[in-house]
Parts: structure tokens; C-alpha cells; sequence
């Protein structure tokens, strides 16, 4: 304990609980050990956990954490969340030192509510080494001048380069790319094919040609670095290539009967009492996901009309036009009564798990072993696609390999509109048997139809 190393092999000879309380003889040298663990988790730039900590000194984690010694769980669940707090201020001030033209792998941190979340770039995936090089440089720039990368077009331009290095071993570097190697770069994103079958949309395909076009951009222009080691470009072969109204390549979607979206109503008993209450909210608000997944525990106030209250909210997606006209964060709409009490017996009665969790943060999730973080879409949307496919089952006996096609994207999202509407992505096998009566088994040139209803 005193080196700071791992117990596995003490406890995989002495069992756990037998290390534990031999360990529990010296409280001042377990809390030492313990911090020295966790600050070695922080070290690799890792998130800690209590799972992550528990495995760093034994050879196996038991399920539960009530299964451990107390006063050993008191001390654990301490050491995690003074490591937490370092985490989140040490993880996204070192984002800065991640960034270098000499790491292969970034390893990223961005605040998200109360958490990090982690975006790694892994440039080796890239497979000419002297284009991978060029692009590090590009990132590293996009880094300095926005303080953040984005990890979707480091992808788009990783396909992008990788189909250029296949199609053409002569570029060596992104001087050597001509007019010629650039239509055939289109030509080859164009037949390119998705692990479903499906071709690259067009808008994807943009992204990825103008993401080289930015890169040779940065490479031609005065803001480049003088480290990089590659002849600079003197024309850009990329400004040939123009995308037009990118937005009519999107296939337009069918309305699907008012019945199916009332069946969620029918069945709306049948969730969890937390995604009831988020169902309600998104149909009685027409507020974004993630303004209803970061509301905190003072978003209720009174109103001076009768039967109604104030939510109050932070709209995330607007925020910065707010501040550029001096309004402030949060913005303020009503709701029913009967909403808001629901949400405030909710607040009282999570008082306690926030207290634990040290958010304000009134929706999280709770996965053993992780830190109380804001809650995740996919368990909501997956108890949404549950109850269609139980209503697809008994409205139209197509048997489960069809169902499975007409709800495999299901998707949830709020529009905000004058008329709250809310709008839930299903496939568009549905509307197709119900029109032919028939199972369909080939793929269909529409991929999903759109469910919209219309609340008074």
C-alpha cells in the first residue's frame, strides 16, 4: 500500500473482502492508498469511477457496492468524488497539451451538465502517415483559433482521405492532389456503401470534400505552421467542386395515420413514472431534449394566471444569440398545473439522490459504478419503441421480423412550434404494409416517415 501499486495479487490469494479488512486495521494509510489509486486514474487521463478505482487495486469488482465493508464504502465513495472535482477542472484545462502535432491518439474533455464526456481522435486511423501528419496540423490550428475540435468532420475527412489513398498511391501529400483525383474521389464516395447497404448521402459526401477543400485551404494560406514538413500547395484543386442546395437531396417523408401516435396515449400507463413525466413535458412544452434533460430543481415558479405555472429552462441551442442581445440564460414558458405539480413531487422526492450526487440537475441516470450523470435519450426512446412495436404487433399481425424493419430507427425529438407538436421517427414499412397489406422485403427508397401530432 505504501508503493501506491495494485492488491490483485494479494486479494485473488485472500479473497476481497479479507484484503479489505485487513486494510480497515489503518484508516490514515487506506485513505492514502486510496487517493494515490485514484490520482493514478487521473493520471492516464481516464475518467474515474468507482468500478475503474475498484479494479486498479483488485484482481475483480463484487456486484454491488453494498456488498463491501462500510466504513471501506464511505471511504471509496469520498476518494472517487474528490477525484471527480480535480477531474473536471485538471481533464479540460489539459485539453491544450492533448492537442499536438506528436500524439497520435487526443484524448479530449468537454463539460457536459455536472459530467465530462470525452471525444478522442485517433489519428492513426488515417493511413498515409505524411496526410495524417498534415492533418494533425490542420486540427491542432482549429483547436487554437475555437478552443475545440469536432470529432464528425475529423471522421467525414478520415473516409475522405483514406478513399483518396486507395484510389491514388501517388498523393503523397495534399500538394500532389489534382482535379483528376478529385472527381474520382467523388465518383468513389458516391458508390460507397454504409454497413446497412445504404449509399453516403450527399450531404455527407459534401462534408467530407469540403473538409479536404478547408485543409488545403489551411495548407496554401499564411496561418500555416512552419513545423510542417510537406511542400505547400500553390492552387486548390478542391474549388471545382461545388455543392448546390444540398438540403432537396433529403428524401421528403409521409405522414403516418393520426391512429399510430394515438396508441402512445393508450399506452402511455406503461412507462417507467420518469419517462411518463418527460413524455408529458415534451408534449405539453414542445421544449428541446436537452433543455428537458438539464432542467435544475428551481425550474418551477408561480404564475399570476390560475392554472398554469412557469418552467423555467436554459434554451442551449440559443443561448449565445441571447447573450449577444444582453438577455440572460434562462428563458421562462407555462404549463399546466398538473404538470408542475408532478414535476415538483419529483423534485422533492430526488432530493436526496442530488444531495449525493452534488448537481442541481433534476434528471440523471444511474448506472452502477459511474457518477450520477444527466440522463441518456436512448433508454427513453428505446421504452417509446417498446410500446410501437407492441401496438404494430396487435394492430397488424406482421410477425416480429417485419416489426422489428418498421421500428429499428426509431427516434424521439421535440420541434418547438406555436402549436406544440410532437414529432417521433419511425420506419416507413409501416405506412407501406399498411398501404399493400402484403409483408415488404426489399429495401424502400424512403427510409423514414415522420409522426406528427398536433396538441391543442
Amino acid at each position: 500500500m505504501l508503493t501506491g501499486h495494485s492488491l490483485s495479487k494479494i486479494s485473488r490469494c485472500a479473497g476481497v473482502v479479507a484484503t479489505i479488512e485487513y486494510m480497515l486495521k489503518d484508516i490514515r494509510l487506506l485513505e492514502t492508498y486510496l487517493q494515490r489509486m485514484a490520482s493514478a486514474i487521473t493520471q492516464k487521463r481516464e475518467q474515474i469511477s468507482h468500478s475503474a478505482l475498484l479494479l486498479s487495486m483488485f484482481h475483480y469488482e463484487m456486484s454491488s457496492l453494498s456488498l463491501y465493508d462500510p466504513a471501506f464504502k464511505e471511504m471509496l465513495l469520498k476518494a472517487v468524488e474528490q477525484e471527480r472535482i480535480i477531474q473536471r477542472k485538471l481533464f479540460v484545462a489539459g485539453n491544450s497539451t492533448e492537442v499536438t502535432p506528436y500524439r497520435d491518439v487526443w484524448k479530449l474533455y468537454e463539460p457536459y451538465g455536472n459530467v465530462l464526456r470525452l471525444k478522442r481522435l485517433d489519428f492513426t486511423a488515417i493511413k498515409r502517415p505524411s496526410l495524417r501528419s498534415e492533418v494533425k496540423y490542420y486540427f491542432c490550428y482549429l483547436f487554437e483559433q475555437r478552443g475545440k475540435v469536432y470529432v464528425p468532420l475529423f471522421d467525414a475527412c478520415k473516409l475522405a482521405i483514406n478513399t483518396l489513398a486507395d484510389i491514388a498511391p501517388e498523393v503523397i501529400y495534399f500538394a500532389d492532389i489534382t482535379e483528376g483525383h478529385i472527381r474520382t474521389l467523388v465518383l468513389a464516395l458516391e458508390a460507397m456503401r454504409k454497413n446497412d447497404g445504404e449509399p453516403l448521402s450527399q450531404y455527407y459526401i459534401a462534408k467530407s470534400v469540403n473538409g479536404l477543400k478547408r485543409i488545403m485551404c489551411y495548407l496554401m494560406s499564411t496561418e500555416r505552421d512552419t513545423q510542417i514538413r510537406a511542400p505547400r500547395p500553390r492552387t486548390n484543386p478542391f474549388d471545382i467542386v461545388t455543392f448546390h442546395n444540398l438540403r432537396q437531396f433529403n428524401t421528403p417523408t409521409e405522414i403516418i395515420p393520426e391512429e399510430v401516435v394515438e396508441q402512445l396515449d393508450l399506452h402511455r400507463e406503461e412507462m417507467p413514472c420518469q419517462y411518463r413525466l418527460l413524455y408529458d413535458l415534451f408534449m405539453n412544452t414542445g421544449l428541446r431534449l436537452k433543455e428537458v434533460y438539464l432542467l435544475e430543481e428551481d425550474c418551477i415558479e408561480e404564475s399570476r394566471y390560475p392554472n398554469v405555472c412557469q418552467l423555467k429552462y436554459i434554451p442551449h441551442k440559443t443561448l449565445s444569440a441571447r447573450h449577444r442581445r444582453g438577455a440572460g440564460d434562462y428563458h421562462r414558458i407555462m404549463i399546466p398545473k398538473d404538470i408542475a405539480g408532478r414535476l415538483s413531487q419529483h423534485i422533492i422526492e430526488d432530493a436526496e439522490e442530488r444531495k449525493i450526487a452534488g448537481t442541481s440537475y433534476i434528471f440523471r441516470s444511474r448506472r452502477y459504478g459511474y457518477e450520477r450523470a444527466v440522463i441518456d435519450s436512448q433508454p427513453f426512446v428505446k421504452c417509446i419503441r417498446g410500446i410501437i412495436r407492441k401496438t404494430f404487433i396487435s394492430d397488424f399481425k406482421q410477425g416480429a421480423a417485419i416489426v422489428d424493419r418498421m421500428v429499428a430507427n426509431i427516434t424521439l425529438s421535440v420541434h418547438r412550434q406555436i402549436n406544440c407538436r410532437l414529432f417521433i421517427v419511425v420506419s416507413h414499412l409501416h405506412l407501406q404494409n399498411k398501404k399493400r397489406k402484403a409483408p415488404v422485403t426489399g429495401p424502400t427508397s424512403v427510409d423514414n416517415a415522420l409522426v406528427v401530432k398536433h396538441f391543442a
